[in-house]
């Protein structure tokens, strides 16, 4: 379970959506572990095939920091992190369901406009 407030999980999700849709994210360090204190910030890993375009993960990160959420919210991308953290508690966050070829579509769209 994430320590994580309901309207700041919906927050997130709706962030994630417009930015990597389709995409498994996942939650880890003391947000998940059950040690979070009240400043605790959130950790979030991107999981995808390959890397994600350097744009994307700016204006992601850009609307997290943006964003009413009262927290510090850190975006990395899940093959970049070291196998102690990869090995250790996490969870997966339910975005929207559609798959990776959501996120593709996605880029398809972006990049034609």
């Amino acid at each position: 379970m994430i320590a994580l407030a309901p309207e700041h999980l919906c927050i997130v999700r709706s962030i994630l959506n417009r930015h990597v849709p389709g995409l498994e994210v996942r939650a880890f360090g003391s947000r998940v572990s059950g040690r979070p204190k009240p400043w605790s910030d959130l950790d979030l890993a991107i999981v995808a095939d390959s890397a994600l375009p350097l744009l994307t993960l700016a204006l992601l990160k850009d609307d997290l920091r943006e964003s009413d959420l009262p927290m510090r919210v850190d975006v990395v991308e899940w093959r970049d992190l070291p196998a102690s953290i990869r090995n250790g508690p996490y969870e997966a966050l339910p975005i929207d369901g559609r798959g990776p070829q959501a996120w593709l579509e996605h880029l398809r769209t972006d990049s034609s406009s």
